[in-house]
């Protein structure tokens, strides 16, 4: 992990001192442009060799005693992870995600895989982890749950190796003197282990009435069972936090909670489990609220992000209600186990605000001059996140923050128009178009500029002595000027620490997604007093169905799952792939829509239509180009998005007017009848202006609504 610090006008070495200027610590300085000789002072700027740079490598960081996950960039990812979540060990993750699988995706260990995984969790219970992560209670009740349900219930070929059983039975004697009685009952529900009688296993009943029910089910679970609705709605709600503020909550052991989630998708749950999962927190809040929109349209992407293409469907809600198919999005900023970019990202590294209620969602719905809102789960779903708390840790955090020059993460991109030959950023030109006044072109120039002016650090500390410097922002009137923004290291002592998703920590330390990763993809936050439909993005074979089970149990009018690129709703122009793949191929589209509906006030006697079909996007007049790589790169992912709504034709522009020509059409929404119309329509809502303007909107209107 690189940081970039201040070349201009000395490069100070860590016992060096500088100026501590109080003006500097609150918020960015962004140098103005000099009034004099502009051109000339740009010229300089614009030389054949990039500008001198100094880098802070690793062996320097550590100097300082700060971890290389400590070092925060609001471009990547990867830096919205909280850090305050403890760290899973990795020895044993790797394990989990060999083991923790399906009955015919399951890989089982060799026996050197399998002894190291033993040792480390018998050293880890010992207290014996000196250089490693401990392995966590949560990874103890996925690893033990995953072997388990393999030994009671998989096929032969994936049940344990012969490495295993011989593992086994050296660490067991010693494991079950030093492990926890829950994670005892996991790994030998019965007590007869190796062999070996134990009444641990047969007598456990959980702590409480919170873990009563939850080691009654796990039982079922651990034996390759399934559940019934009310009995998997009754476990979530026991052991999740459901009513918010709740005295004296009682808490279930994350092993037994972790054995739960892994358990049931390695037995691949029922439509029943599912629709438990999807519903079970439908009320908590009371019914959500009603727009007052002709078309409203779910956006189900996956929490857990992209880490390598183009994100493209917060630009596609941008377009789609130019002509009043409003769009509401909804998902995490930061999620296990792909930790990819989110919308919640996008939007708040733009400056937008990401902490709106379904109430005021609503209203950006309905206003005429917006048409799309996000919610993050966190408004939507209080009974998945912790309160805010003040937490005076004695233990000083030390954060480093890099604002990366946007060039200089993923180089290789120069194919997609973001560097030169020389490795520099080319001149991106601000076109005062038709569509734009002079005030909303400075308003887009001003958002663009603020990819890397979102973050606020904390305030600079007299101890540590570095002073960061992003650089390389995009201009105007066909010039690239390069312009310095400073701020410091600090030291967080009163930190506030924000306990997001309860479940978050757990979903980073099962490895695997929990049912919950398909559920809160069908998801209705807002309705709509008019017509509905959920998009949602699957990947592995079979869930198709499932989800549109749950879209139909929604009372949706139209439904449509996507295997777009990672799983995602992103429909891609690249040419299919030579390669086999298990499942539908990328660009697979399968589902569902009402016919002849004279009222959209319910869907009694309603036929629906039902489709499948891989779109093949050249049919439609697309040239085939790869996908724009991002790479994590949330910054790469905005430029991308904005590039095309600001007109600049190109595979970013090409996948958002696909993405929604062909979405219209295959709902039934009107006017969308032809799937050349629909592309029309989407292309004239980008060269027109009007969804750029409307996603300025979005972000000045929702700051309004505070």
């Amino acid at each position: 992990m690189k940081v970039l610090i201040n070349p201009e006008p000395f490069l100070s070495p860590p016992n060096s001192s500088f100026p501590y200027k109080p003006t500097c610590i609150t918020r960015f300085q962004l140098r103005p442009f000099p009034n004099l000789h502009r051109h000339r002072w740009i010229s300089r700027r614009l030389s054949s060799t990039p500008p001198p740079r100094a880098t802070l490598d690793s062996t320097t960081i550590e100097q300082f005693g700060i971890p290389e996950f400590d070092v925060r960039n609001p471009a990547l990812s990867s830096s919205y992870r909280s850090s305050a979540l403890p760290r899973p060990n990795q020895t044993v993750l790797e394990a989990q995600a060999r083991v923790c699988t399906g009955p015919t995706q399951t890989r089982p260990l060799d026996e050197q895989q399998a002894f190291k995984v033993f040792d480390t969790i018998l050293r880890s219970a010992r207290g014996e982890m000196k250089d490693e992560d401990e392995v966590s209670k949560a990874q103890l009740g996925s690893f033990f749950a995953g072997m388990t349900i393999r030994a009671n219930a998989f096929p032969e070929a994936t049940q344990w190796s012969e490495g295993e059983n011989r593992a086994m039975k050296t660490f067991w004697p010693l494991l079950v003197r030093v492990l926890p009685p829950e994670v005892i009952f996991i790994a030998d529900p019965e007590g007869l282990m190796m062999g070996v009688g134990s009444s641990i296993g047969p007598q456990y009943v959980g702590n409480g009435t919170s873990e009563m029910r939850l080691v009654g089910a796990l039982r079922e679970v651990l034996a390759g069972g399934h559940l019934g609705f009310e009995e998997v709605q009754g476990v979530l709600k026991d052991v999740l936090p459901f009513q918010e503020g709740h005295e004296n909550p009682k808490e279930a052991s994350q092993a037994l909670l972790s054995a739960f989630l892994i358990g049931q998708r390695m037995n691949r749950e029922t439509d029943r489990e599912l629709k438990a999962y999807c519903l079970a927190f439908d009320d908590e809040i009371g019914p959500p609220p009603v727009a007052d929109v002709r078309s409203l349209t779910h956006y189900g992407e996956p929490y857990d992000g992209n880490t390598r293409f183009f994100r493209s469907t917060l630009f596609v809600a941008a377009v789609r209600s130019c002509y009043g198919e409003s769009c509401l999005l909804h998902g995490v900023d930061w999620m296990a186990p792909k930790g990819g970019v989110t919308e919640e990202q996008m939007l708040k590294f733009m400056g937008a605000n990401v902490n709106l209620s379904p109430v005021k969602a609503k209203k950006l719905l309905e206003d005429d001059e917006v048409g799309f809102a996000y919610v993050s789960q966190r408004e939507a779903r209080p009974s998945l996140v912790n309160q805010k708390r003040k937490d005076k840790s004695s233990t000083k955090e030390k954060v480093i923050v890099s604002a990366k020059d946007l060039t200089r993460h993923d180089f290789e991109l120069d194919n997609n128009g973001s560097l030169d030959n020389s490795g520099r950023r080319r001149s991106f030109t601000w076109k005062n178009k038709k569509f734009l006044t002079f005030k909303e072109t400075r308003m887009t120039q001003k958002w663009f500029h603020k990819l890397c002016l979102s973050y606020r650090p904390p305030p600079k500390p007299r101890d540590l002595k570095l002073q960061v410097v992003a650089s390389g922002f995009p201009s105007y009137d066909k010039t690239i000027s390069q312009c310095q923004l400073k701020f410091h290291c600090s030291n967080l002592e009163d930190k506030v620490v924000l306990q997001r998703y309860s479940l978050i920590g757990i979903r980073e330390h099962i490895k695997k997604r929990p049912p919950l990763a398909s559920t809160e993809k069908v998801q209705q936050y807002v309705k709509a007093s008019g017509k509905e439909a959920i998009v949602a993005g699957f990947y592995h074979e079979g869930y198709e169905e499932s989800l549109l089970m749950l879209m139909k149990r929604r009372g949706v009018h139209s439904g449509l799952v996507v295997k777009g690129e990672e799983g995602g709703l992103s429909l891609t122009t690249r040419l299919r792939s030579a390669k086999t793949t298990r499942g539908p191929p990328v660009n697979y589209c399968s589902g569902f829509r009402a016919l002849d509906v004279s009222s959209t006030s319910g869907l009694s006697g309603v036929t629906r239509q039902g489709f499948s079909l891989e779109v093949n996007a050249k049919e439609y007049g697309f040239q085939p180009t790869d996908t724009p790589r991002t790479d994590r790169s949330v910054s790469k992912n905005i430029e991308f998005g904005l590039s095309a709504l600001l007109g600049e034709k190109g595979p970013a522009y090409d996948r958002i007017v696909l993405n929604a020509g062909v979405v219209d059409h295959l709902l039934g929404v009107d006017g969308a009848e032809d799937i050349s119309a629909a592309l029309d329509r989407a292309r004239e809502a980008i060269d027109s202006g009007n969804a750029l303007k409307r996603l300025l909107n979005y972000i000045k209107v929702s700051h309004k609504m505070g």
